[in-house]
């Protein structure tokens, strides 16, 4: 039996127990002066009230997506304007990613970015239905740039130096900007997605009392990618590593029964994960309901159905909202779903709760990790 030895990346705790100090969370932006805001009322039952705290009032609290929102939300109808037509070949962590580098490109250029409709594909629809507005209604004009592919290929570097952002006064790494992007995105959810989170968690946890904000500690959240990201950007990582990070958490902060929220597409990783955690007795293990559930690599397919791929998506949506309800993670942020979920985690839950989550990402670790077989 080989015995493998790999570090954990904590951002509250280590393995040990001891603490990590961070940086103090960035001045919060008043509400009432961000671009758009979550309208309409919410009929929902008591336990998810705290959904509804987390998610239903507008927020941002990093300097760099304050940027975004007063640069997306000046609406003057002389702005030049970038054009960006989203793809229908990948998922929605995708697809954020993508409007993060395009929206680089066109501050960089001094324009206004703008989301141009392709009437072959339905994703832009979806995208204004689920998400508040992330533009102006500026008309287009002969003036308007097509999309703005030339910043993809600088911002989409692996392991290369820091990028420069020439619209912001410092340089901004690639993850800080994705970040800001994404949590400018979801600075609120619309009521139709916190009523479909609602009614997940009345599917996944049928006992009221396991959702009491009393339970939260001991809850962890955890996300498995081993669909194509596997091929393309990350190694597979064994369940059992993901169950050393899971014990790891609990001698951390003195968790004697955790509570495992699950997140995966894959059914080979979900039965996988249920299966090594039936050695653990005093584990409770909800999974999460998945936008799309498949076995094998490179499955993912261009969704062109608008009412299958408004489901597609509102079921991710609710899915990150409940799992974001944990106060400890293990992630591989080689997934951009995985990144998407640290980093709301970073600005938004650490922000309303003072700094009150950890996690582990086993990103760095995996390819040591597999090599040892472990």
């Amino acid at each position: 039996t080989t015995t493998c030895t790999f570090r954990m990346n904590f951002t509250s705790a280590t393995l040990a127990g001891q603490t990590r100090q961070r940086r103090p969370p960035k001045k919060q932006v008043p509400a009432e002066n961000l671009l758009g805001a979550a309208g309409g009322s919410i009929s929902a039952p008591n336990f998810c009230e705290h959904l509804m705290r987390t998610w239903s009032r507008p927020l941002l609290t990093s300097l760099q997506a304050w940027r975004i929102a007063t640069w997306q939300g000046d609406c003057s109808s002389t702005r030049q304007v970038a054009s960006f037509r989203m793809s229908g070949n990948t998922g929605l962590g995708s697809q954020m990613a993508s409007f993060a580098g395009e929206l680089s490109f066109a501050m960089e250029q001094g324009r206004h970015l703008v989301m141009v409709d392709n009437p072959s594909k339905p994703h832009l629809r979806v995208w204004q239905q689920l998400f508040l507005p992330t533009e102006c209604a500026i008309p287009p004009s002969s003036d308007m740039m097509g999309n703005a592919t030339r910043a993809w290929p600088k911002f989409q570097g692996r392991g290369g130096p820091t990028v420069h952002w020439h619209h912001s006064p410092e340089n901004v790494s690639r993850d800080e900007w994705v970040a800001a992007a994404s949590e400018y995105v979801m600075r609120a959810a619309t009521p139709t997605v916190i009523e479909a989170a609602c009614a997940m968690q009345r599917r996944v946890f049928p006992n009221e009392s396991e959702t009491k904000l009393g339970d939260l500690n001991s809850m962890i959240g955890l996300h498995m990618r081993w669909g194509d990201k596997t091929v393309r950007e990350m190694q597979k990582i064994n369940e059992t590593v993901y169950e050393k990070a899971i014990l790891g958490i609990c001698e951390a902060h003195t968790i004697s029964a955790p509570i495992v929220i699950l997140s995966t597409q894959e059914r080979d990783a979900r039965a996988a994960f249920l299966r090594m955690s039936l050695q653990h007795l005093n584990w409770r293990v909800y999974p999460l309901e998945a936008g799309e559930v498949h076995n094998k690599l490179n499955t993912f397919q261009s969704n062109n159905d608008i009412t299958r791929l408004h489901k597609i998506w509102q079921t991710s949506l609710a899915s990150l909202m409940l799992l974001l309800m944990a106060r400890h993670f293990v992630l591989a942020r080689g997934s951009n779903w995985a990144r998407l979920i640290d980093d709301i985690r970073r600005t938004r839950i650490d922000a309303m709760c003072g700094t009150c989550t950890s996690v582990v990402d086993l990103t760095p670790s995996d390819a040591l990790c597999l090599r040892a077989r472990c």
